[in-house]
């Protein structure tokens, strides 16, 4: 029997039987008003848990890397030395900042393939030491545009594609005029941005 549950019995006693310290069950409406109350409390918590979860779901970029891992997973499974780049960025607030975190680490990484595929250079940011963003400059565009059709990531007529379940995929220029391939986790930039737009002024 469940602690607390109510002791329901069809023998009649006298009210001067009952103990002083003898509490009625509760009424039906009252014990049914509890129930729905509890029920509705239970299913609340659980629907907030699963946006929260949904909310952070990585989402896969390329090769090994998804997004929201950290400088040091992304470090071991590219097999990278730590250091071993050029940083680009490296945004940090001071200890008496008093706003919501916000660090935006930057480094490009020469000389560097994906996919099996050689590359000029690749370039991640993280955000809150969550990967980001990825970009790639492949040597050979065509030949890195069929190792992404190989890993199931299909280009656009406008050069656009997309990863479930939040990884904008496209081809792009830098200020350079060098060609390279982005990738980009929407919820994560959606994140920033909004931290930029309420703390930034």
């Amino acid at each position: 029997m469940e602690k607390g549950a109510a002791i329901i019995t069809n023998c009649r006693v006298p009210s001067s039987q009952y103990p002083e310290s003898f509490t009625s069950p509760l009424a039906p409406s009252t014990l049914a008003r509890r129930v729905v109350t509890l029920v509705i409390a239970s299913a609340l918590l659980l629907a907030a848990s699963a946006c929260k979860k949904k909310d952070f779901e990585p989402s896969k970029m390329v090769g090994p890397l998804y997004s929201y891992q950290s400088l040091e997973t992304v470090e071991r499974k590219l097999d990278l030395k730590p250091g071993d780049w050029d940083v680009l960025e490296n945004r940090k607030p001071l200890s008496t900042d008093t706003r919501p975190m916000f660090r935006i680490f930057t480094f490009s990484k020469k000389d560097f393939p994906l996919l099996d595929t050689p590359g000029k250079n690749l370039v991640m940011t993280f955000y809150n030491d969550r990967l980001m963003t990825v970009q790639f400059y492949p040597y050979n565009m065509s030949s890195f545009k069929s190792a992404l059709a190989a890993d199931g990531v299909n280009l656009s007529a406008e050069g656009d594609g997309h990863i479930p379940p939040s990884t904008h995929v496209w081809l792009g220029k830098d200020d350079h005029g060098q060609l390279y391939v982005g990738f980009m986790d929407k919820v994560l930039e959606a994140e920033h941005d909004a931290w930029m737009a309420k703390y930034s002024q």
